[in-house]
Order: C-alpha cells, then sequence, then structure tokens
C-alpha cells in the first residue's frame, strides 16, 4: 500500500491528481495547520483524504515521525515549490531521523517531476576500505579483481563493500559496469577532503613530537 503525504498548499490537489495517474496511491495525508482549507481536497478525494494537524515545526515533526514509524506502508512524499518550508523540513526531517524505508521523495518544480533517492539524505559512513573501493570505482575501476587489489583487501571484502555501496546509493548500475551516483560524488569530495586533513594533521604532530624530542637531548647535552 503506497501513501502519499505531503504539506498543504493551495495548489496541492492539481499535483496530487498526476501522481495519482502515475502511482497507486491507497491514502492521502496532508500535514496542515488548524486554519488551512482542505475542503476542496474533501471534496475531491473523500475518505480517501485524512489531515495531520499541526501547530508549527516541532509539532510536525513529533506527529509526524510517531505516526510513519508505525505504519508498515510505503511512502511517497510530495513536495511543491509552493509548499510550506516549515512543513517540508519537518517532512523530511521525520523521514530522515528515523530512516524509514520504502519512501519516495517527489518534487516538482515549475511542472517538472522529479525523483529524489531518499538514500541521499542518509549519513555518509564509510571507512577507509570502502572509501578505497569508493574511489577506485570512480577511476573506472569495476571487477572485484581490480577493486580488491587497489584497496589492498580480499576479493570476499571487496565483493561485499561493492554491495554496500550499491544498496546504500553510492554506485549505480550502468550496463556491464557501474556508475558514482550522486551521493558517491559527494562521499569522493567530502570523505577524501576529510581525510586528506587528517592525515596532514598527523603529519603535523608528528613532527611537533620529533622536534620536541629533539629539543629534549639537546637540553640533556
Amino acid at each position: 500500500m503506497v501513501v502519499l503525504i505531503a504539506p498543504f498548499d493551495p495548489s496541492v490537489l492539481y499535483f496530487i491528481r498526476k501522481e495519482l495517474t502515475l502511482v497507486n496511491i491507497s491514502r492521502i495525508e496532508i500535514l496542515a495547520y488548524p486554519n488551512d482549507d482542505l475542503s476542496d481536497l474533501q471534496g475531491y478525494f473523500g475518505e480517501k483524504l485524512s489531515q495531520i494537524v499541526v501547530n508549527g515545526f516541532e509539532d510536525a515533526l513529533m506527529k509526524v515521525t510517531q505516526h510513519i514509524s508505525s505504519s508498515k506502508s510505503s511512502y511517497l512524499v510530495l513536495l511543491t515549490q509552493t509548499s510550506t518550508i516549515e512543513l517540508t523540513v519537518a517532512l523530511i526531517s521525520s523521514f530522515t531521523l528515523i530512516r524509514k524505508k520504502d519512501v519516495t521523495f517527489v518534487l516538482y518544480t515549475r511542472n517538472e517531476r522529479r525523483i529524489i533517492d531518499s538514500r541521499l539524505l542518509a549519513p555518509l559512513q564509510l571507512n577507509e576500505k570502502e572509501l578505497a573501493i569508493l574511489k577506485a570505482m570512480s577511476e573506472g575501476k569495476y571487477k572485484v579483481k581490480d577493486l580488491a587489489e587497489s584497496s589492498q583487501t580480499s576479493i570476499s571484502t571487496a565483493s561485499r563493500v561493492k554491495k554496500k555501496l550499491e544498496d546504500e546509493g553510492y554506485i549505480q548500475p550502468n550496463g556491464d559496469s557501474h556508475k558514482i551516483t550522486l551521493k558517491g560524488r559527494v562521499a569522493l569530495s567530502t570523505l577524501i577532503n576529510q581525510d586528506s586533513k587528517l592525515t596532514t594533521q598527523r603529519v603535523s604532530e608528528r613532527r611537533k613530537g620529533l622536534k620536541s624530542k629533539s629539543v629534549n637531548r639537546s637540553k640533556r647535552g
């Protein structure tokens, strides 16, 4: 069962109707303030529609998180360029905080429909070996044997890491090979820079330590 959930705005009826032509939606849930007028939506969708009444960001975050955490449904989160920012952020935060699976984010901007991979919202968590294999794949190495050699690890480990990178949205199949996704590119950009800074810091600390030892020896002499 697919549940469409969206923050209320005057144009949301139009976009929900468009989604209904593309997705088999069982229920529609609208996040709205107490004074929002949902009469047009209720008149069109009837019992298929339910309202989650909220009073601001914190209330929305709490109610949505509690609501979706106990649900076994798949969710389609509908966002538009005219959606209330406060409620939009609350919706995204709710699904991110509990790492809800089976969720699709659909964004409409200027009537253009875009699907946002929900895995983009998950934290970047890669260890050195995983990052090394992702980097090797960004350089065109996709065979498990080549990845194992590049990362100086076993073939079984390289195979396991490759599957993890695909499952978590860092890479995606592309014909006979794979390509790095947006999340993968972000990970390479940020995590490698962090690793480089950490290495520089370690070298600096090592040099300071050696200099301190040298000074102490000179004083003793």
